[in-house]
């Protein structure tokens, strides 16, 4: 491990101030931005990662932390923290080898391990050239904080009763010490800037540490033809199902909806959620036979193949009729973040069963890049929501619908965050009379944002402020 230096030093104090910054800002705005682009600039410059998917990734988590003062809906903000933060911690795991698109378990294990470890000697690693610059100008090898902390409790009882003395005797002298301070909140201030410090030396000392071998574990394997078993019984059950959307297309099935209490509408929302749980159920089942069957030759693996194939292709189909389920159902109620997520997942999650299905077809590719990649297209799905604004989309697709079945809920629309404000303020004329009226009333009431000066500027929430001008 390479020790800290002064760019280490300051990259830490830094990035400690602006997130201390950040958090008395109390919003999500320019100063939590800027920590993490400056984390991942000190990561770049004081961390001096060697392999270039380590730049690439900080590059990529200098481009994502930007948004977080660009929009101001939850529903974008905090996955750009989430994955801003992923960024950081796989680019400084990175720095030395390694590639985010040839994972092994083994490997995944050691890089969680690693990173863990590092966090938790991220006070000594911070420590250690403060106390060595100490011991070098006095001349003394011992430990410096306990020199100074030594020092400290000799002089604390001695200054405070020179101080007592002082003060009763000069009234000017003790207006000096009368100070309006806060101890919770210095207290508070003292506690982030410790996490902030503590978060950023470990991810520096992270990308300075060289990675050690990871160890390959026992390699468990389940029978071929066990495998084959439990695909020929799921894709049966997935033939059937396949059989039963089939008959509801063609009018069938409207007995079995009675006779379950269920009107057309309850049948097109309820099970939309159930069919995203058995897509995200059947991948790994799948990736577990893939890995642990060991057939890779021979009609075993034909069969295998087939199966697989089959099973991808039907959990798409079911993708598929779930997103059906659900656009009949935004028809009749309308578009809200959840829906218009859940979308995005299932379209996702299409994605996935794609790449998976070409590995599986094609043996000989390595399938270690399989979780980069399906990372990267939900990347990529994040950085096209942010640039679209799903909230203004919401309320586009709301308003339009109200233009044909006058159809809206204007206190939902009125509940979404400063990114939908804007759009709601240009809808008003396309919308029912009535709703116009109400959904302007409670958007001129709305309280606006506040944020704690410049640490907590978010652009979304400006355009909000000027676009709430019209109501006065």
């Amino acid at each position: 491990m390479r020790p800290a230096d002064i760019a280490v030093l300051l990259g830490i104090g830094s990035a400690a101030w602006l997130f201390d910054l950040a958090i008395q800002s109390g919003g999500i705005g320019v100063a939590f931005s800027a920590s993490l682009v400056v984390a991942a600039g000190a990561l770049i410059v004081a961390g001096r990662p060697s392999n270039g998917w380590s730049r690439l990734l900080l590059a990529a988590a200098s481009v994502m932390a930007p948004w977080v003062t660009l929009r101001a809906s939850p529903w974008l903000q905090w996955p750009d923290l989430i994955v801003t933060i992923g960024l950081l911690s796989l680019g400084a795991v990175l720095a030395s080898e390694g590639s985010p698109f040839s994972v092994s378990s083994a490997l995944a294990r050691e890089w969680i391990a690693r990173l863990s470890s590092n966090m938790a000697h991220a006070a000594a690693f911070i420590a250690a050239p403060l106390s060595a610059a100490g011991a070098r100008l006095t001349g003394d090898k011992r430990p410096v904080v306990k020199q100074i902390g030594r020092g400290l409790a000799i002089a604390i009882p001695v200054a405070g009763v020179i101080g007592f003395l002082l003060a009763s005797a000069d009234p000017v002298f003790a207006s000096f010490f009368n100070l309006q301070i806060d101890p919770a909140t210095i207290i508070e201030h003292v506690f982030w800037l410790f996490v902030g410090a503590w978060v950023m030396g470990g991810l520096l000392r992270t990308s300075l540490t060289a990675p050690t071998a990871a160890r390959e574990g026992r390699h468990w394997r389940i029978n071929p033809l066990e495998a084959i078993v439990v695909l020929v019984v799921v894709d049966a059950i997935f033939l059937a199902f396949g059989a039963a959307q089939l008959i509801t297309t063609l009018g069938g099935g409207i007995e079995a909806l009675h006779a379950a209490n269920m009107t057309y509408a309850d049948y097109a929302r309820s099970g939309f959620f159930q069919l995203l749980a058995v897509a995200a159920i059947t991948l790994p089942l799948l990736m577990v036979l893939t890995t642990l069957s060991g057939t890779r030759t021979g009609r075993l693996r034909f069969f295998f193949t087939v199966l697989v194939e089959l099973a991808v292709v039907l959990t798409m189909a079911i993708v598929v009729v779930a997103h059906q389920r659900l656009s009949l159902y935004e028809t009749a109620y309308g578009f809200t973040m959840l829906r218009l997520y859940s979308h995005i997942f299932a379209f996702w999650i299409a994605i996935v069963f794609a790449l998976f299905g070409v590995i599986t077809l094609r043996a000989e590719v390595d399938g270690r890049w399989f979780p980069g990649a399906a990372v990267v297209a939900g990347l990529a799905l994040l950085f096209a929501l942010n640039i679209v604004n799903p909230e203004a989309l919401v309320v586009r697709f709301n308003a339009s619908q109200s233009s044909a079945s006058h159809l809206l809920d204007p206190d939902y629309l009125a509940g979404l965050s400063d990114d939908a404000v804007p759009d709601l303020f240009k809808a008003l004329p396309r919308i029912d009379p009535r709703q116009q009226t109400e959904l302007r009333q409670q958007l001129c009431q709305r309280q606006e944002s506040q944020n704690g000066g410049w640490a907590g500027y978010n652009l979304a929430q400006q355009a909000a402020k000027q676009a709430h001008g019209v109501c006065s």
